[in-house]
């Protein structure tokens, strides 16, 4: 009961930390993510009933649940992608600077891959085609890790289940664990990580063209802010009000917060937030 306290008390530190539309912004994508992967997760558990037996790790049926998960890769992007091209604009209005207006492109530059083609509607309109392929880069790349570790996770679980000699409806039904975990943990991280990446993106963006020259890197003011627990391996709290060059790199290798080119450790889950100094 007192974690339980503390996680909540913890919570609302934050929500009053955290901007109200990124809020709405970071629920709606971790309502998609869950919702996606709950569908997944329960055509899973069919294919098991489905079986005359519950299948080992090495047995050729499983391979209709990892293709069951491969097949389902372009849908998960494409929610990935839409909050992306919506947190990128979030962030270039959050920061109104005035200034000259980026002279965006609307043409979509050569040699684009063609599993992009899909998903550049997103961005039509709202996002200039060379900043929606570098979105579209992460967006690919996030999206790889997680349906692989989702998957990773699965076949994990039904191997525990064929060891422990239980029946294919008790395993169909363990996997809903896998489920739990997505509910309670993963999606909240990666609609998180994926909001406040975009929107300081677009936030760096607006004030690179508006000719600011100088840039800070703002907390979220809490105790979940990371640096001040122990087991942290980053430090943001020290860097609370840092000023650095804009398009220079904070102390901790980021030109802005939830910037990928840095160590993961950095941007995964952060909270921090962009503005001029």
């Amino acid at each position: 009961m007192p974690h339980d306290i503390d996680y909540l008390l913890k919570r609302i530190q934050s929500i009053k930390r955290t901007p109200a539309k990124q809020m709405q912004m970071e629920a709606r994508l971790k309502k998609r993510v869950t919702t996606h992967f709950k569908g997944l997760i329960s055509s899973a558990a069919g294919l098991i009933q489905d079986l005359d037996y519950l299948p080992g790790p090495d047995d050729p049926a499983t391979s209709a649940i990892r293709d069951l998960f491969k097949a389902n890769t372009g849908p998960y992007i494409a929610i990935v992608a839409r909050a992306n091209a919506e947190a990128y604009v979030m962030g270039q209005r959050r920061l109104k600077v005035r200034g000259r207006a980026r002279k965006e492109s609307k043409t979509v530059p050569p040699g684009v891959p063609p599993e992009y083609l899909p998903y550049l509607i997103y961005f039509e309109g709202l996002v200039e085609p060379s900043i929606a392929l570098m979105l579209l880069d992460q967006c690919f790349e996030a999206s790889a890790g997680t349906m692989d570790r989702v998957t990773g996770d699965v076949m994990a679980n039904l191997a525990v289940s064929y060891t422990e000699g239980v029946g294919n409806y008790q395993a169909s039904v363990n996997l809903f664990e896998v489920f739990q975990g997505i509910q309670m943990y993963e999606a909240e991280r990666i609609a998180r990580t994926e909001i406040n990446s975009a929107q300081n993106y677009g936030a760096f963006l607006q004030l690179e063209s508006a000719g600011v020259s100088r840039v800070q890197w703002i907390t979220a003011l809490d105790s979940r802010v990371r640096g001040l627990d122990m087991k942290d391996s980053a430090d943001h709290i020290s860097m609370h009000g840092e000023i650095v060059n804009i398009g220079e790199e904070f102390s901790n290798g980021l030109q802005y917060p939830g910037d990928r080119a840095g160590p993961i450790e950095e941007w995964i889950n952060c909270r921090c937030q962009l503005r001029d100094a």
